[in-house]
């Protein structure tokens, strides 16, 4: 799904065989358009019907996001993990939202063992690669982010 409005942009898009949920955010979003964001993503990882996954999110250009903005988002956080995402890999260009996205993704899971932040598409390509032979091993838990960080 695409929602250009007021230099607002943002898709999602996923890969069933690579167990993979990309989204890409840009832009100073509106309650109704982070509402759509998470209706688009909770479409994508409804798909994978509970199996293990992984989330991208490049959010080059994303503007810091307002309090109330951040609740949807910490909602859209909690609801992916419980429904399978076990690794979520943040591609950002400004510090700033980075550490919005840190705080955020912490107030949603305090001790946030699912996070990994890369620099760049191959990076993030790189860590799901090696991230996704683990998602069917038993021996880790809710996430698999302390594996491919090791």
């Amino acid at each position: 799904m695409t929602a250009p409005e007021h230099n607002v942009h943002f898709e999602v898009s996923l890969s069933l065989q690579r167990r993979v949920v990309r989204a890409r955010l840009a832009g100073l979003f509106s309650v109704g358009q982070m509402q759509a964001l998470a209706a688009a993503l909770s479409q994508a990882t409804h798909q994978f019907r509970g199996a293990r996954h992984m989330l991208v999110v490049d959010m080059r250009g994303l503007r810091p996001l307002d309090p109330h903005l951040a609740k949807i988002l910490a909602e859209i956080i909690v609801h992916g993990r419980r429904s399978g995402c076990v690794l979520c890999v943040h591609l950002s260009d400004s510090t700033v939202q980075r550490l919005r996205a840190h705080q955020v993704t912490r107030e949603s899971s305090p001790s946030d063992d699912f996070t990994v932040d890369v620099s760049s598409d191959l990076e993030a390509e790189r860590v799901t690669e090696e991230a996704r032979s683990l998602l069917d091993d038993g021996r880790y838990g809710a996430s698999v982010r302390d594996a491919v960080a090791a």
